[in-house]
């Protein structure tokens, strides 16, 4: 958990979908609006928890950037490059994609309930979200990390370069 002494050092990423194409992809992913916001705030606080990104958020913080961004605070939502994996316990990952300021797609949030980890859950969102913008004419997309966290490597094996 951050204390608010140092600050968290971002990094804008960009994947080339012609020059780093996404692999395809088993995963079930249903669509976002599936899911009820409720269980997307929990998934938020229950992933950030104890990571670099944790400023000891709330349930109620979670649950306000998860309508935040649901409502277009980062851009507008891409439905189609959104979505989440189930399990019979529920939801235990989600991608949300929005079209960064009118731009190239933006992946804002990739969140996995720490008991799902290492199961290749996000690499899958990532490829599905790859897959879905392909499909629908985009060329790349990209997203911030903060320096340090558990995404920076998975992001940059799967083909994201500086912006």
């Amino acid at each position: 958990m951050s204390d608010g002494s140092t600050q968290r050092r971002r990094r804008g990423l960009v994947r080339d979908l012609r020059r780093d194409p996404p692999q395809a992809t088993a995963l079930d992913v249903v669509p976002l609006d599936s899911v009820e916001i409720a269980e997307l705030a929990t998934l938020m606080r229950d992933a950030y928890r104890g990571s670099v990104d944790d400023e000891g958020e709330t349930w109620d913080d979670a649950l306000a950037e998860i309508c935040a961004t649901l409502a277009g605070q980062y851009g507008p939502l891409i439905s189609e490059a959104s979505g989440a994996i189930l399990s019979p316990a529920g939801l235990v990952s989600c991608i949300i994609t929005a079209r960064h300021q009118g731009g190239d797609p933006f992946v804002v949030y990739v969140m996995t309930d720490p008991g799902a980890r290492k199961r290749g859950l996000a690499t899958g969102l990532i490829e599905f979200v790859g897959q879905a913008l392909q499909k629908g004419g985009d060329i790349r997309m990209g997203l911030a990390v903060t320096v340090g966290s558990a995404g920076e490597s998975l992001y940059e094996r799967l083909g994201f370069r500086e912006a």
